[in-house]
């Protein structure tokens, strides 16, 4: 994947994450179910996850997860980025319990 597409594909993501906080488009877009059973579930596990700290960090990451923002964090890394390797798959893991 190119440079731009990378950075497009988390710009995805955080509309995706924007658009769940919007409670009237949560309703209607069953898309967003198995995140908000995530996040439900999240506090039936771990009784610190309550629904408004989850939502607090995802509002973090719409925030970081922006084109603009993500060009000017990468922008120093960006001649070592595009000449990369072939594409690979991979997982963003994310740990939960680090304040923001």
């Amino acid at each position: 994947m190119e440079w731009n597409g990378r950075i497009e594909s988390f710009v995805f993501l955080g509309n995706f994450l924007r658009d769940f906080l919007d409670e009237q488009v949560r309703r209607e877009d069953p898309l967003f179910s198995e995140l908000e059973d995530a996040v439900r579930q999240s506090g039936v596990m771990n009784q610190w996850f309550v629904r408004e700290s989850v939502e607090q960090a995802l509002r973090a990451w719409t925030i970081n997860l922006q084109k603009e923002e993500l060009v000017k964090w990468l922008e120093p890394y960006a001649s070592q980025l595009k000449d990369q390797a072939p594409d690979r798959n991979v997982a963003v893991i994310m740990a939960g319990n680090i304040p923001l």
